[in-house]
């Protein structure tokens, strides 16, 4: 039993999640915090006081800066509060938690502003690691522990904060290349149907003009004759109309048969003699292709060579177009190389060459489908 793939969420749902996950990590980030300044107890409770202020304006920065920079009226009060909370906690006390706030609206700023993360957090640790260094001076039996604890704490902080927004911004950059993949593909469905606009109506029109130019040459000397060419371009404009029409809803598809029969009819009308290889239409996978290629072939050598005689030969994989008024190179590849892209999406390989005036056209395929 075949399990249908798992649903891909959306942009919108992913940031729900990490929003959630992100208030969680700070939840837990706090208790941890609480854990370790109050155990074990602290030689004046009465101090736990002095990190309140900080604490809370440092978890207001942390969650007014969820997707922008906060304002910076808070940023400077607690970034005012948290250097003074830092500074009596160096001085006074034992309270390892007292570079928290400032270290969080330090890391908030860099998460935003700085391009070097990860070195922002070193220097925030480090430097609450220097400001508590005083305590060599004031309490000097508990100075190293106390300022190396404080440092990984706030440390602990700026690494959680900092790499918060990394995931953030992580996704930011997946909704862009999504948008950019979406508008890719819009753009390629737009080339897609330009190219088989051009296949299909660029061959009509041309084939019309062709019977124009021959109802106007004859028009006064074979009056049947005028009206059948006439008839022919009033039923050549009501196909291109329904070809259009089952363009646009996805559902034209090329016969060979009928586009080999196209072909042959109009290099007689050109006065270009036509050799087919072999008579009828051999059954083949590659019938789209294969039309396609000869649809472009005809136009082409209408519209372009001089040509004389045409061989067309068709087998199970290959398809070849030669004629003997192959023009000059003109660097410019135009249709074919949309056709070329188009065969190589199904597998296939075109190739042209010229040789003693003689223009040949290849398309081939390895496997059978």
């Amino acid at each position: 039993m075949n399990s249908s793939p798992p649903a891909i969420p959306s942009v919108e749902t992913a940031y729900r999640t990490l929003r959630r996950r992100s208030v969680r990590d700070y939840a837990e980030a706090f208790l941890v915090t609480a854990v370790v300044t109050a155990f074990p107890p602290v030689s004046d409770p009465s101090g736990l006081v002095l990190l309140a202020p900080s604490l809370l304006l440092g978890a207001a920065v942390l969650f007014t800066g969820w997707d922008r920079m906060p304002p910076r009226l808070l940023m400077a009060a607690s970034l005012a509060v948290g250097a003074a909370t830092l500074a009596l906690t160096a001085l006074w006390g034992d309270l390892i938690a007292g570079g928290v706030g400032l270290s969080v609206t330090l890391a908030t700023w860099a998460a935003h502003r700085s391009r070097r993360r990860m070195t922002m957090s070193a220097v925030i640790g480090g430097g609450v690691l220097a400001v508590l260094s005083l305590r060599l001076v004031t309490v000097p039996d508990t100075a190293v522990s106390v300022a190396l604890a404080a440092a990984l704490l706030a440390w602990f902080w700026a690494m959680t904060v900092i790499t918060t927004d990394d995931q953030r911004h992580l996704l930011r950059l997946l909704e862009r290349a999504k948008d950019a993949e979406r508008e890719a593909s819009l753009q390629r469905q737009r080339s897609a149907f330009a190219a088989d606009l051009h296949d299909v109506q660029g061959h009509t029109l041309h084939v019309i003009k062709l019977k124009a130019a021959v109802a106007a040459k004859v028009q006064h000397s074979d009056p049947e004759r005028t009206a059948s060419e006439l008839r022919t371009i009033q039923e050549l404009v009501a196909t291109s109309i329904e070809q259009g029409r089952q363009l646009a809803h996805a559902s034209h598809r090329l016969v060979l048969a009928a586009e080999l029969a196209n072909a042959v009819e109009l290099f007689d009308a050109a006065g270009i003699q036509a050799e087919v290889d072999p008579p009828r239409t051999p059954e083949t996978p590659y019938e789209p292709e294969m039309a396609l290629a000869l649809r472009e072939s005809t136009t082409n050598i209408l519209r372009h060579a001089r040509a004389s005689a045409v061989r067309i030969s068709i087998s199970e994989r290959e398809l070849v177009v030669g004629n003997d008024g192959a023009p000059a190179p003109s660097g410019r590849r135009g249709g074919l190389a949309t056709l070329e892209e188009r065969v190589g999406e199904a597998g296939g390989t075109l190739r042209t060459e010229r040789r003693d005036g003689t223009f040949l056209l290849r398309l081939s395929f390895e496997e059978a489908r």
